[in-house]
């Protein structure tokens, strides 16, 4: 079974948990070697949640980071928007229990992939996407395929780490993060800024 944020549009789903901000920019910390497509990233704002909440009937803890090339996406969020000409890598840890609330993501090395621990399914995913004017992605294989996120440091404020993602298209991104966390409402629905 596919996470909820690999089964919406991508960057929705990314919004999804990012749509209120402590934090505005973070240039500081963030970096992207490499390119999908050919396309590259220059981060210009980093946002991060940390969350125990109840979604689509799961009880679901997670730790999301994303590294957008835009400033303004958390503003945007805020209001139930997303920008178009955008962007993002996504990067995700996320536990999944029917029955309880799976513990909080601690930090450690995730590979990508999908596994089922102790009662609840682990879902580590990366996404990179590029959306055009009208906020439809441009990127076909933007899929993490393979490698590992390490979340170094988790806390009320940030979330810190690195990551060394293959990608569906056979490209490559590592790099680094370090994302103020967002207070986030759960769910959010965003629709294209004009």
């Amino acid at each position: 079974m596919a996470p909820t944020s690999m089964r919406s549009s991508v960057l929705s789903a990314v919004l999804l948990f990012l749509a209120a901000c402590s934090g505005t920019s973070a240039q500081v910390g963030n970096s992207v070697t490499g390119s999908v497509e050919g396309k590259n990233l220059s981060p210009g704002e980093a946002i991060a949640v940390a969350a125990q909440v109840k979604d689509n009937g799961n009880n679901v803890a997670l730790a999301r980071v994303g590294l957008f090339d835009h400033t303004g996406t958390c503003a945007l969020a805020m209001k139930g928007q997303e920008s178009p000409n955008l962007r993002g890598l996504i990067l995700e840890v996320r536990h999944e229990d029917l029955s309880k609330m799976p513990p909080a993501i601690p930090p450690g090395t995730y590979p990508i992939g999908t596994e089922l621990k102790e009662g609840y399914f682990e879902y580590v995913v990366a996404r990179f996407a590029a959306t055009d004017s009208t906020c439809h992605n441009t990127v076909q294989r933007g899929a993490g395929a393979s490698g590992r996120i390490t979340i170094e440091s988790i806390n009320a404020t940030s979330i810190k780490g690195n990551y060394s993602v293959r990608f569906d298209s056979g490209d490559a991104l590592n790099g680094t993060f370090d994302a103020p966390v967002c207070n986030v409402p759960v769910p959010t629905e965003t629709s294209c800024a004009k």
